[in-house]
């Protein structure tokens, strides 16, 4: 499993306190990222897998937009996604996605992106988890 980060160009901390979550949260994964939606979805087509996670953080609808140009790449994948404020058309319009996760920006908090993001890793943790663990067993046996 790999994560992969889009966080739009919207100023402030709160990209960075994202991605340092995710690297502090979720052991073993680096998440893929992207600095623009182009980017982000090349690196979808080359790089993903069905067990991924995809949270996209959009500072714009324009951003949205290309996204669902590329809808088919999100057809079978767990998406979260972070939209920049609650405009009901957006919102109506970011579910074309399906999104498993939808969340308002909130600056810099990010709990509820969170505990998501940790309960789908429990269900399905990265390969280097499963390793680490896999050691771990091993060690207190002997």
């Amino acid at each position: 499993m790999n994560i992969f980060l889009y966080a739009g160009k919207k100023g402030g901390a709160g990209e960075s306190r994202l991605a340092t979550l995710i690297d502090n949260s979720v052991t073993g994964s680096q998440p893929y990222r992207a600095d623009n939606p182009p980017e982000m979805i090349e690196l979808l087509r080359s790089r993903m897998h069905s067990q991924d996670i995809v949270i996209l953080h959009l500072a714009t609808a324009r951003e949205l937009d290309d996204f669902l140009a590329a809808q088919s790449l999100f057809d079978d994948i767990r998406l979260l996604l972070i939209l920049p404020d609650n405009n009901p058309a957006l919102l109506t319009k970011s579910h074309e996605l399906r999104p498993r996760f939808v969340d308002i920006d909130q600056g810099d908090n990010f709990d509820r992106v969170m505990a998501v993001l940790n309960k789908m890793c429990i269900l399905h943790p990265p390969r280097s988890k499963l390793k680490e663990n896999a050691q771990k067993n091993t060690e207190v046996k002997h």
